[in-house]
């Protein structure tokens, strides 16, 4: 902008989207077809910084950063409202997480239905920084600060459509499957969601000190709030 005065910006953006008909099998997933996730990465980042000098002894450096990360995985059959065409009782009733229970039996496929959970997240984190360079004469003086905000917030709705596990107990795994008899069977309770919240202060001052020509003194103090996650 002057001689005295700069200023630097950057702004990106990333966004991927994965199909995944039969999952990793890290979920223990089916690995039959209809029962596959989409997986979602969107991000976005800001980065500033204003430089000024106060003549030729002065210079303040003042930074600034935002990133944005949310995504994650998602059924294919979201929103279907198995509950509702089954009767089966005590699953979620919420859009976001309806699908097909996960049923788990012997066999040549193991599990079918959609996987116990899916997690996704929306992320954000905030960074302040401010540098001040001070010379005089031997001292070259140094101090600032940091500010840096977390928000974290991961959802992770586990077994919110039901889990069911047929062992064979009365027949075999899979006639038990056809009579509706399970060995056991399980689901979760709200969407596991967090709302942390975390912020770090930091603050320094230091010194770079020539005594003489060959002999200089670097001392300085730093004092760190490393907020835990709330």
């Amino acid at each position: 902008m002057s001689a005295r005065d700069n200023i630097f910006g950057r702004f990106s953006t990333y966004s991927i989207s994965d199909q995944q008909p039969f999952g990793t099998s890290s979920l223990n997933e089916a690995l039959v077809p209809g029962f596959g996730r989409t997986v979602t990465t969107r991000s976005k980042n800001v980065a500033t910084s204003y430089t000024r000098s106060f003549g030729a002894s002065l210079l303040n450096e003042f930074r600034f950063g935002f990133l944005s990360a949310s995504g994650g995985q998602i059924s294919t059959n979201q929103g279907v409202n198995f509950r509702a065409t089954s009767g089966l009782q005590g699953v979620t009733q919420d859009p976001r997480d309806m699908g097909f229970p996960q049923v788990s039996f012997g066999g040549l496929f193991s599990t079918i239905g959609d996987p116990t959970s899916f997690v996704s997240r929306e992320n954000r984190s905030y960074e302040l920084y401010d540098n001040f360079l001070l010379d005089r004469g031997s001292h070259h003086v140094k101090f600032g600060g940091y500010l840096f905000r977390l928000e974290f917030n991961p959802v992770n709705p586990a077994a919110a459509r039901g889990a069911f596990t047929f062992n064979g107990q009365w027949s075999n795994a899979f006639a038990d499957f056809l009579l509706g008899y399970p060995g056991s069977a399980q689901v979760g309770l709200g969407r596991a969601d967090e709302h942390g919240r975390s912020t770090w202060f930091h603050v320094y001052g230091q010194d770079d000190w020539k005594v003489s020509n060959n002999l200089t003194l670097n001392y300085g103090l730093r004092y760190e709030i490393n907020g835990q996650m709330k």
